[in-house]
């Protein structure tokens, strides 16, 4: 994931110098912004399309396997450790269907994003609307842009948490099976 994100990242950074290199309007400044936010959006969704969406199936696939594993565990007196990776475990679980659920919500609204910015740029280029009518539509396309990457960063911080739950998924099992042992003897 790391490597592909750098990827990204420079492809984007590529792409923004060559945009602000070709900008031949009147109104640069405006034009080069439009540019920007048309970039980042592109890279967020690059970014988004290079999760494995499928890890959200295997997870909450994981949780529906063990939640009764869970449920009969949190019935018996837990030492803090186990209590914090069991309690850890469990809520991440839980939350793996509606993280997947939010993951194809930004990534949508990226793609509607994308298109909006680039026919507001392709308005602007065919004379549609003119410079001093871009500030305005500009200004709104900038605060929805701040929304749509704080929702792309919380994608990428619930995808961390789940690839680190499935990480501990062995060691969750091992505290799992200690009551299951104890009870089968």
């Amino acid at each position: 994931m790391s490597r592909g994100i750098c990827t990204v990242a420079f492809h984007t950074f590529a792409t923004c110098v060559l945009l602000h290199s070709c900008a031949r309007s009147p109104n640069g400044e405006t034009n080069a912004a439009l540019d920007d936010l048309i970039t980042a959006t592109e890279a967020a969704m690059l970014t988004l399309n290079e999760l494995d969406r499928d890890r959200y199936v295997r997870t909450d696939s994981l949780f529906e396997t063990e939640r009764p594993y869970f449920l009969r565990r949190f019935q018996d007196t837990l030492d803090r450790p186990r209590a914090r990776l069991l309690g850890e475990q469990y809520v991440a679980l839980r939350a793996a269907r509606e993280i997947g659920h939010d993951h194809d919500r930004v990534l949508a609204g990226a793609v509607k994003a994308g298109v909006r910015l680039r026919a507001l740029r392709s308005d602007l280029a065919h004379g549609a609307i003119g410079s001093d009518e871009l500030g305005p539509l500009l200004a709104q396309e900038q605060r929805s842009h701040l929304v749509l990457m704080e929702a792309v960063h919380a994608t990428i911080d619930n995808y961390r948490t789940l690839q680190r739950t499935w990480e501990r998924a062995d060691s969750a099992a091992l505290f799992l099976a200690e009551r299951t042992n104890a009870t089968v003897r």
